[in-house]
């Protein structure tokens, strides 16, 4: 009797068991690549992240956004256990408190990234002067001395921003063609994204040329000023120096604290973490790391002058001796 009611129970529990399993079954979806989940996971986090983030402890101004990914529980978990694991050590049972320590205040630099495109745009007139030798034997004229007033405009845009300090910005001196003859200094707001404009007038002077001219014949000189756009796109490099600091209780342990330094805890974050490379980097050679923000700039400008001179019979025949020649002008910021 005794072994009758034994089987009746373990039958009922092996088809509990089974009823379990069953109900345990997930109809099948469509597959999701793990690359895709990360990288919306992390976009989202830089997100958030790239906002101001409310309750966050003081002080919090110069990394923000650094303290507010490196305490997303997505983000620290494995690279800490990984770390742990290479360190020998056991795993934590549960997270107290996450906490980044900086050894310094940070700085600021901006960084080209790629090489810059330059495009050629109008060329502006400066104008004509016709040089007219009614003699018989060529004759050396000069022409006019040619000035312009050009107004050079530039255009920055911070693109992807962070929170590292509300008055956080660099400059940054744009990488124009050799032949501009000039420098054009920008500035990037690190903390805000967002476009500014602005111009600076800049005087081009030409000065006299001298053109030989045959006999009875007029040269036609026309001067123009060749402009470039260049357009480029840069990092927005936040440097920093410090610790992370993780405690909590490990398995097996009551208590404990870790301290990492900076640069070691961002090398297993980028290991375990690969969606979040393009925005953090180490900097070589030392105990640094970099928060990367991005931006962008475009800038038209003047270059070299081009003086162009075509010959003219007093019959009105154009004749087919002109040439043309470049000027470097003299260029004065007012």
């Amino acid at each position: 009797m005794n072994k009758s009611k034994k089987l009746k129970t373990t039958v009922k529990t092996l088809a509990l068991m089974a009823l379990i399993f069953t109900s345990l079954i997930i109809p099948s979806t469509p597959s999701v690549s793990a690359d895709s989940v990360e990288d919306e996971n992390i976009e989202k986090i830089i997100r958030y992240c790239s906002d101001s983030v409310s309750g966050m402890h003081v002080p919090a101004e110069f990394h923000e956004s650094l303290r507010c990914m490196y305490e997303d529980m997505y983000i620290f978990l494995k690279p800490l256990n990984n770390y742990d694991k290479d360190h020998k050590k056991d795993q934590f049972e549960f997270i107290k408190s996450t906490n980044l320590y900086l050894s310094k205040k940070p700085e600021y630099f901006v960084k080209p990234k790629g090489d810059a495109k330059h495009t050629e745009a109008d060329n502006l007139s400066f104008g004509i002067n016709r040089l007219k030798n009614s003699t018989n034997m060529e004759q050396t004229l000069s022409t006019s001395s040619f000035s312009k007033a050009i107004t050079n405009s530039v255009t920055t845009s911070t693109t992807r921003a962070f929170k590292v300090g509300t008055k956080a910005s660099s400059k940054f001196r744009i990488p124009l063609i050799a032949e501009a003859g000039i420098e054009i200094n920008t500035k990037y707001n690190f903390s805000k994204t967002g476009s500014d404009t602005h111009s600076e007038t800049v005087t081009y002077s030409i000065p006299q040329q001298k053109i030989k001219v045959p006999g009875n014949t007029t040269a036609v000189v026309s001067v123009h000023l060749k402009t470039v756009e260049t357009t480029g796109k840069v990092d927005l490099a936040t440097r920093y120096s410090g610790d992370m600091v993780f405690e909590g209780a490990r398995i097996g342990v009551k208590w404990d604290m870790e301290r990492i330094p900076l640069n070691t805890w961002t090398y297993y974050v980028k290991k375990n973490i690969p969606g979040l490379n393009k925005y953090l980097a180490l900097e070589d050679n030392t105990k640094n790391i970099l928060l990367k923000g991005e931006g962008s700039y475009k800038v038209k400008y003047g270059t070299i002058a081009e003086v162009n001179v075509e010959f003219v019979s007093h019959n009105g025949k154009l004749m087919d001796n002109g040439y043309t020649f470049e000027v470097v002008p003299e260029i004065v910021k007012k």
